[in-house]
């Protein structure tokens, strides 16, 4: 994602010695995508540290097949799964997974 003309969150994160966590959109196409991202976050030598399946769209009917693709093939763990919601609450945010373990 760039950061200005010069400069994007890939520099960023590795100028800072810190890991990137994606949060992949589970829809149709997104397998060559998130490959593509963890790529892209690994060749300038970031640490990939793990990767976040984010259900958004209701109808993809190869979701489940999707997330277990990229879990044998980006090499990285999966961290989270976050479920599909037309509306979203402060329940759902409390029930997302605690990554501050990671920092």
């Amino acid at each position: 994602m760039p950061l200005g003309k010069d400069a994007d969150l890939g520099q960023l994160a590795q100028r800072l010695g810190l890991p990137v966590i994606p949060v992949l959109g589970m829809r149709p196409g997104c397998l060559n995508h998130a490959l593509l991202t963890a790529k892209a976050v690994r060749a300038p030598g970031v640490t990939l540290a793990g990767w976040i399946a984010n259900y958004i769209d209701p109808e993809m009917a190869v979701a489940d097949q999707s997330v277990h693709a990229l879990k044998e093939r980006i090499g990285a763990p999966r961290l989270a799964l976050i479920a599909f919601r037309h509306e979203i609450d402060s329940a759902d945010v409390a029930a997302l997974p605690d990554l501050e373990p990671l920092a």
